[in-house]
């Protein structure tokens, strides 16, 4: 499905609140990831799952944590 460029990037500021909780530094963002969005070449539930596999997630995440602390922080 092709999108306007206005409702694609509200997705993609919703897709990282959704998964970070909050906006992310310009630097942190998935600008490739983005673009493959925005051109269709990829779907939303793609998008969300490479975000949440990102090394920015894990540095923020999981890699300071323990692991049950970590799991029940994402969940």
């Amino acid at each position: 499905v092709k999108f306007s460029e206005s409702s694609t990037q509200a997705v993609i500021k919703a897709a990282y609140l959704q998964v970070f909780g909050r906006d992310v530094f310009d630097g942190q963002r998935l600008k490739v990831d983005e673009i493959k969005l925005e051109n269709g070449e990829i779907t939303v539930k793609e998008f969300v799952r490479r975000l949440a596999k990102s090394p920015t997630f894990r540095s923020m995440y999981w890699d300071k944590l323990y692991v049950m602390k970590a799991v029940e922080y994402i969940h």
